[in-house]
């Protein structure tokens, strides 16, 4: 049994669903608008039933939701928290001045 684990080979970790259905809806919205998309369109670009997407998401503004949720985190990290960390530096720097 471990031998035949080992001599198969790996196949690449399937992203997680709910990730490809949100990656698959990002690129539908942005291609077609948001009301121009059906939940049909993404499941049909999945090669999902509709009840296969409904089972991961209620609505298609669920998805938007965390499409969006999704984007104000990167924008956060990418963004916010260097400009907070550059903030930080300056108010360090200014204390330090004011200690001498």
């Amino acid at each position: 049994m471990l031998r035949d684990a080992i001599a198969e080979p790996r196949q690449e970790p399937r992203q997680e669903p709910r990730q490809e259905i949100l990656r698959t809806a990002a690129r539908l919205f942005q291609q077609r608008g948001y009301d121009a998309t059906s939940m049909n369109d993404v499941a049909a670009a999945l090669k999902l039933s509709k009840g296969g997407l409904y089972h991961h998401f209620e609505s298609k503004d669920e998805i938007l939701f965390h499409i969006m949720s999704h984007a104000m985190q990167i924008t956060e990290d990418r963004v916010i928290n260097v400009v907070r960390r550059i903030d930080g530096a300056r108010v360090d720097a200014v204390e330090e001045r004011c200690a001498r």
